[in-house]
């Protein structure tokens, strides 16, 4: 991905032009449902802020990991949360569905372009995949990075320029796929590495406790590694709702606000616990 100027620097007005955002929508869908969207809320300020300048646009995203599923579960729910009306909105196909994506196929990635005027990235947890809706649609079309793209690599950048320690690294999520690298990496950069979510349903799974009927990614993945690691915390209760883990508990809250305390860096990839440490500070 090329370096990007943040869509703020667009001045003038884009009514009449259309603009490819690419987003990272790939949420976790069960029984046909959106069950976390917070992945669609933070592209909402990027998508408000070319619609308020009178811009269409054409949202580009990857749903799962071959493309098959299809998107009308995550473009149902996006019309419910945003309230934005259907005829500013297009939702392109899963973007994976097409072989020429992966491949970064130069063909394929000006078929894209041809769609808009303007490309905007705001999917930060795909911009290391060397796509084509990633890297080569910015090639043939004036780009800029979208309000949350922008935000994560600033909150990056002043991470790893200048590293504090004691350093806790908070994760949560739903698909262990595409998080396990991140818990192999912090585990040898941190101090601290605390697991929520499904994510940690994997873990405590793995170690023999009973999850009941709480969300867990069913694959199965190498994790022998990482399941003594002294640095590896995860919740020791829970609030449970009709057999499942609906959420982290009280003590585990308290115990991961006196380790935030102590540390001189946090680095947060996770919504779960943040309303609760907000009433601990």
């Amino acid at each position: 991905m090329r370096n990007l100027k943040s869509i703020k620097s667009i001045r003038k007005n884009l009514k009449g032009k259309t603009v490819l955002v690419r987003v990272d929508f790939n949420v976790p869908i069960k029984n046909g449902k959106v069950i976390d969207d917070f992945r669609i809320k933070t592209a909402l300020p990027t998508i408000n802020f070319l619609l308020k300048k009178g811009a269409k646009i054409i949202l580009i995203t990857h749903l799962g990991e071959d493309g098959t599923e299809s998107l009308s579960p995550v473009i149902k729910h996006f019309f419910v949360i945003s309230k934005i009306a259907k005829s500013k909105i297009t939702f392109f196909e899963n973007i994976r569905k097409f072989p020429g994506e992966i491949k970064n196929d130069t063909t394929f990635a000006k078929k894209l372009a041809s769609m808009g005027d303007i490309y905007v990235n705001d999917a930060f947890s795909v911009s290391h995949r060397e796509h084509a809706s990633v890297v080569s649609v910015s090639k043939y079309l004036p780009s800029f990075a979208g309000l949350q793209l922008e935000e994560e690599v600033k909150n990056l950048s002043r991470a790893f320029n200048k590293t504090k320690h004691p350093f806790l690294f908070i994760l949560g999520g739903a698909k262990f796929s595409t998080k396990l690298p991140l818990i192999k990496k912090y585990l040898k950069l941190a101090d601290y590495v605390f697991v929520g979510g499904a994510l940690a349903n994997y873990l405590l799974k793995a170690k023999g406790f009973d999850i009941g009927k709480s969300l867990v990614d069913e694959e199965k993945y190498d994790i022998n590694s990482i399941l003594n690691n002294p640095k590896l915390i995860l919740p020791t209760d829970f609030f449970v709702k009709n057999g499942a883990i609906i959420d982290i508990g009280n003590e585990s809250v308290k115990n991961l606000a006196l380790i935030i305390k102590k540390s001189k860096l946090v680095l947060l990839n996770m919504k779960m616990v943040v309303q609760k440490l907000q009433r601990k500070f």
